[in-house]
C-alpha cells in the first residue's frame, strides 16, 4: 500500500452532522505486523487509533490486505484501570 488519497469531490456522499472523530492518517510500516506497510487512524484529541489498515505478506507468497479495528470504549476502560 502506497498512499492514502483523499477525495476532492465529496458530494453526494453521507456523512453525520457531528462526527464521530476527527482523525490524522499515520504512515504504520514497521510495528508487530514485520512485513507490514500500511496505515493507522489516529484520532487527534486523545491519541487513539480507531484503525490499522494496509498490506501485509504471508511467507513472501501470498499478499493479504489486514484491517484492525478497535473500540474506543475498550481503549476509554484500559486507561481508566491505568
Amino acid at each position: 500500500m502506497n498512499e492514502v488519497r483523499m477525495q476532492d469531490n465529496t458530494n453526494g456522499l453521507i456523512f453525520f452532522q457531528t462526527p464521530l472523530a476527527r482523525v490524522r492518517v499515520e504512515d504504520c510500516t514497521s510495528g508487530h505486523y514485520g512485513t507490514f506497510d500500511g496505515y493507522n487512524l489516529v484520532d487527534v484529541t486523545d491519541g487513539f487509533v480507531w484503525l490499522t489498515f494496509g498490506t501485509d505478506n504471508c511467507d513472501d507468497y501470498y499478499p493479504m490486505f489486514c484491517f484492525n479495528y478497535q473500540h474506543k470504549g475498550e481503549y476509554v476502560l484500559n486507561k481508566f484501570e491505568e
